[in-house]
């Protein structure tokens, strides 16, 4: 009658093991140095996308704007930076704002909230009142390119 072989003796189960574990452990530590390493003493810093976007056509986002008002647009990416766009004028091609909704160093629950009866933003939190300029929130740079679109330069501060 045949008999069956049996498994691995305890004794080579017990060498497997420690190998998987001192394997573990290398990788490990070279992870970790290496990370150390690229961070050194410098602030990592992430870029996704492009900080230059368009909005689109200018006399259009003018048009929308003044029907309804200045646009939000809410920042996808990190949710920090999210922006007005506001057009002062009747020039397309001229006149632009962008600004930040909230001041600086406050809390998500507070913004700027547009008051369209007087023209202003409002803080949501201290009542704060803001020009229709912006003027006191972080400012970024607009312009209108060669083709007629709105650029917003999300690392240019005004």
């Amino acid at each position: 009658m045949p008999v069956a072989q049996g498994g691995p003796t305890p004794a080579r189960q017990a060498i497997f093991i420690g190998l998987g574990a001192l394997l573990g452990l290398l990788a490990v530590v070279f992870l970790v140095t290496r990370l150390d390493q690229l961070g050194g003493d410098e602030d990592a810093t992430v870029q996704v996308g492009d900080p230059i976007f368009s909005i689109g056509a200018a006399a259009d986002v003018a048009e929308a704007i003044e029907l309804q008002g200045p646009l939000l647009l809410p920042d996808a990416a990190s949710g920090d930076r999210d922006l007005w766009i506001h057009h002062l004028g009747t020039n397309p091609e001229r006149d632009w704002v962008a600004f930040a909704v909230r001041p600086q160093d406050s809390s998500r629950d507070c913004f700027a909230n547009w008051n369209g009866a007087d023209e202003t933003f409002v803080d949501t939190c201290d009542g704060t009142v803001y020009p229709e300029n912006g003027e006191g929130l972080e400012q970024y740079a607009v312009s209108v390119d060669a083709e007629g679109d709105l650029t917003i330069n999300l690392n240019a501060l005004d």
